[in-house]
């Protein structure tokens, strides 16, 4: 799922009060067709708050012959802030103390001295406020989201429960189905294949009744993917490729590419099929690396990686897998780095290695351990297999 509860305000406008204050200082008059300059080639950010996503704004935004210098003795002027806050306060809300809307505000007070300290502009305070509808079933979700990929199930599952109960009794239908394909991917991590299979089925059953067809493809795509890993690749196969002319008659581009990328993997599954396979993932790989969403970058290096595997690109595949891995360690997505490492291992046993089997008997405990019985029971199968298997 990749909504949110709500958007952040736009800072653009802040970004050009605070320009036309610091070109004021440069003299008066205007040239056309030509883009305005600060009268600054150096400017230094003092006193923001750590992280701050309006001095990020603030320094991608500069005109060009003017960029950001840490030292402060090497600027030109020194942009202070006195105040970078952000606030949020209810606007509305039902009489259950549901919340139905917040005003999200933005507030920085600054100004600017030369190196020597000398004021330059003094203190100004600029405040952006903007109302944003809130959904509560939103924000569990998003909450849930998150404590999943941290591999947190336990919590994610309570959040999908409090998001499910509230869409019930609130009659938000499309929100029930969310909750509920939210808890089906949940349960297909863990290995409960049963209650996914139930879940999964009443979330497709609602979006289709609410004529959400792209929700309800979102819902076949894992249910094909669980038929891959019980043994049905053709199936699932021929069902992702199907999804995926509909994503790409929809231009839900990102979706195409994920069912590609997961039809490939099918069709390693099976003998004889990688150079199909290949095929296919070529053109959906550069996409994938060139997309700005995580997930879809990251299950683009899995599929690339198990594609040289099944080419024998050791090498390759296990420089692919320790970005991947690294990527995932940063972002602190404990289930993306669990891929990858399962991912490498099955480097090891492709390549013959005679440790391989038992790193991964190892492994497998350790996922049972962290309720990924998926991953573990594909683990397993590995361990057992013949070195130079697929690895799927």
């Amino acid at each position: 799922m990749k909504n949110g509860a709500c958007s952040s305000p736009h800072r653009r406008p802040w970004l050009v009060t605070i320009g036309v204050g610091l070109l004021g200082l440069g003299g008066c008059g205007f040239e056309l067709r030509r883009a305005p300059r600060l009268p600054y080639a150096r400017l230094a950010l003092a006193g923001f708050a750590p992280g701050s996503p309006l001095a990020d704004e603030l320094q991608r935004s500069l005109p060009e012959g003017t960029t950001v210098v840490a030292d402060a003795a090497r600027a030109d002027a020194v942009l202070q802030a006195l105040l970078d806050r952000r606030e949020r306060s209810v606007v509305a809300a039902t009489a259950a103390g549901q919340v139905r809307a917040l005003q999200l505000r933005v507030r920085l007070q600054y100004r600017l001295l030369s190196p020597g300290g000398r004021e330059l502009i003094g203190d100004t305070t600029l405040l952006q406020s903007r109302d944003m509808t809130y959904s509560e079933t939103v924000a569990l979700a998003n909450l849930a989201q998150i404590r999943r990929e941290r591999g947190d199930f336990a919590g994610s599952d309570r959040l999908w429960q409090e998001a499910l109960a509230l869409a019930r009794a609130t009659g938000d239908q499309a929100a029930e189905g969310d909750a509920l394909l939210g808890l089906g991917e949940n349960r297909a991590l863990q290995g409960d294949t049963a209650a996914a299979e139930s879940d999964l089925a009443a979330a497709r059953a609602l979006f289709e009744a609410g004529g959400e067809k792209p929700k309800a493809a979102t819902v076949r795509v894992v249910q094909a993917r669980m038929a891959r890993d019980a043994g049905q690749a053709e199936r699932a196969f021929a069902e992702l490729i199907v999804l995926s002319r509909e994503f790409a008659e929809r231009g839900e581009l990102d979706e195409k590419v994920q069912a590609d990328l997961e039809a490939a993997r099918c069709l390693l599954a099976q003998r004889g099929k990688r150079e199909a396979a290949a095929q296919l993932v070529s053109e959906a790989l550069s996409e994938a690396e060139r997309n700005p969403a995580v997930w879809l970058r990251h299950l683009g290096r899995l599929v690339s990686a198990e594609l040289d595997i099944a080419f024998g690109r050791f090498a390759r595949a296990r420089s692919t897998l320790a970005e991947a891995l690294a990527v995932a360690g940063a972002a602190g997505h404990r289930i993306a780095g669990f891929e990858a490492r399962l991912d490498a291992l099955a480097v090891d046993r492709a390549a013959g290695s005679a440790s391989a089997p038992a790193a991964l008997a190892v492994f497998a405990a350790e996922l049972r351990g962290a309720g990924c019985g998926a991953l573990a029971a594909r683990a397993e199968r590995l361990a057992g297999a013949e070195a130079g298997v697929s690895p799927r």
